[in-house]
């Protein structure tokens, strides 16, 4: 069983991959959009193609002035950014990088094996929200451009 603590939305640069710190929910969604085939010769039951694909990267962290600064910099530029979204590696957890309270104190994640996809995209969408007597939110929505892998992209430099 993977716990959600375990998967993690990283941004890409440089040749490395860090997360946003204070992250308490992170997503992928992936999309076929598909045409049915049908013919007299499907029978009853249609075929279908696949016309395109297209994913998004959601993230929600605690509001922080790091990580607002980055995520608003990298819309307000609205270009192509590398993210990753994966399981963190196991050598994190082995190093002990919780707190005595259980809280997780690391903001450095690294991008483990287990579970990766790597993409590039924009982000499309950030979210700041802040009630009253709340912790302040930072929402953000990353549309992909292109494919997503499997395997990281090789650093050009």
């Amino acid at each position: 069983m993977v716990k959600g603590n375990s998967l993690q939305l990283f941004i890409g640069g440089s040749g490395s991959y860090s997360t946003l710190g204070y992250s308490t929910a992170n997503g992928l969604s992936y999309t076929n959009d598909v045409t049915t085939v049908s013919s007299k010769d499907h029978g009853k039951y249609p075929s279908v193609e696949v016309n395109s694909s297209n994913w998004q990267f959601t993230g929600t962290c605690l509001f922080s002035t790091a990580a607002a600064n980055t995520v608003m910099s990298l819309a307000e530029s609205g270009e192509l950014t590398p993210f990753a979204f994966a399981t963190i590696a196991e050598s994190d957890w082995a190093a002990g990088l919780k707190s005595v309270t259980g809280v997780n104190t690391n903001t450095s994640w690294s991008v483990g094996s287990g579970f990766v996809k790597y993409g590039s995209g924009i982000v499309s969408s950030v979210n700041i929200t802040a009630n009253d007597g709340e912790n302040a939110t930072l929402d953000l929505t990353i549309t992909g451009s292109g494919a997503l892998s499997s395997t990281a992209p090789v650093s050009q430099g």
